[in-house]
């Protein structure tokens, strides 16, 4: 027997070695992502910095650059939509020219918003009458509100204020809404992949019908540049806000998103009115927290030691419904939560994304445009409307006041009948 252990010994001398670089080995893996994975992170902190996308939040280099790192995840965008811009590019210097374009364009005065006003109030009615006349008697609550937020853009990049009719509005506003959903479903179970925009000629066509005479297949001069990112951002949020102000039934917050509509100045946006003290913009911005658009932001990351880039979202969703940041009630759409909020709300309220890819909305135009669109909403269906959803089960989380869906096709069957 002790000539047996003696034999052995040799080799439990190697093996202790073998097994430390094997456990060293084993721990390096797990707290490295390999590539092609995907990594979630879904406090503040960390979303910023994969938003940012120089560094991994575990301090790792990387070697693609902010810009590319951006581009990268956007390629599928590029194709399906044919553009070409910030979201896109990996120059930093065309990045920087478009965001600045857009800032400028987004600097309305008080007649510029008052303008938007008249266009937007225009623009539902006879958005309903449309509807109204061509339909079962119901106006369905989705296809208003992104013609609203269409003719947003159309307004504030292209300082066209009417000159589209609205079926038209219709027929984009539903193409670039459906082409969105389509690209954000995986292509497993038989589901042929969307098209690029350059083969998808209905899309071609809707977009020629509201921009005729422009070369939308030069990804630089497709309209869709400067429509993407205003159009799905504002009319996702603003239809969550409308619903919910509708259950809640709480007169002073419809009549405080009214009145901004009314008069859509920075004061009245900021001002608390009656007895709550809720200004609109706490009313917006609570939407936003609580329904992003932007549920996850993506990064590439490439490190010296990989071939292949890895994936890491920034979980915006996760992050501005987390109870330790926002309380117990962070699953609930409280605006009065507004009034309170400190440093850690404020880091943590990722809706815009992050520098240096803040968006330029940022700066309140964001905000004011989804309450705008809301408040001519919640005038124009104020009285004799009767709010009716064609699915079950979101028919049953509206009464019980559960959270919204907030996936892209959630509400496509809302509707608003008169009474």
């Amino acid at each position: 027997m002790m000539n047996t252990i003696v034999g052995i010994s040799p080799y439990i001398g190697l093996a202790i070695p073998a097994i430390a670089i094997a456990l060293f080995y084993y721990r390096y893996t797990l707290n490295y992502p390999k590539p092609n994975t995907i990594t979630n992170f879904r406090t503040g902190p960390k979303c910023l910095k994969v938003i940012e996308g120089s560094y991994h939040p575990d301090g790792r280099k990387n070697n693609l650059s902010e810009h590319e790192a951006r581009a990268l995840e956007n390629e599928t965008i590029k194709r399906v939509f044919g553009i070409r811009n910030a979201f896109t590019t990996t120059d930093k210097d065309e990045a920087k020219r478009f965001v600045q374009g857009v800032a400028r364009l987004m600097k309305l005065t008080d007649t510029g918003w008052d303008r938007l006003r008249c266009v937007l109030y225009r623009t539902g009615w006879d958005t309903v009458n449309m509807l109204l006349a061509t339909g079962d008697g119901r106006v369905n609550l989705a296809s208003v509100t992104q013609v609203l937020a269409l003719q947003s853009s159309l307004c504030v990049f292209f300082h066209m204020t009417g000159e589209v009719d609205d079926e038209r509005l219709l027929d984009l506003a539903a193409i670039i809404h459906k082409t969105w959903v389509d690209m954000k479903i995986e292509e497993p179970n038989g589901k042929e992949p969307v098209k690029d925009f350059k083969d998808n000629h209905d899309f071609q066509t809707a977009l020629s019908a509201v921009f005729p005479g422009r070369d939308i297949l030069d990804p630089r001069s497709n309209p869709l540049n400067l429509i993407l990112p205003s159009f799905e951002t504002v009319w996702r949020v603003a239809l969550r806000l409308f619903m919910e102000l509708h259950r809640r039934d709480n007169q002073e917050e419809t009549s405080t998103l009214i009145s901004f509509a009314q008069k859509p100045t920075d004061a009245q946006f900021k001002t608390e009115s009656y007895e709550n003290k809720i200004s609109a913009k706490f009313l917006v911005k609570e939407a936003l927290r609580l329904y992003p658009p932007s549920r996850r932001i993506r990064r590439a990351y490439r490190f010296s030691n990989t071939n292949s880039p890895i994936t890491c979202f920034a979980d915006v969703e996760a992050c501005q419904t987390d109870t330790k940041t926002w309380g117990e009630d962070a699953m609930q759409f409280k605006p009065e939560r507004w009034k309170k909020a400190g440093v850690v709300q404020d880091l943590s309220f990722l809706a815009f994304g992050g520098r240096p890819f803040l968006c330029p909305a940022s700066q309140d135009f964001g905000l004011r445009v989804i309450g705008l669109i809301t408040g001519v909403l919640l005038d124009v269906f104020r009285d004799g409307w009767v709010l009716e959803l064609d699915d079950v089960e979101e028919r049953r989380g509206l009464k019980a006041g559960e959270r919204l869906s907030n996936e892209r096709d959630a509400y496509g069957g809302v509707f608003l009948a008169i009474s």
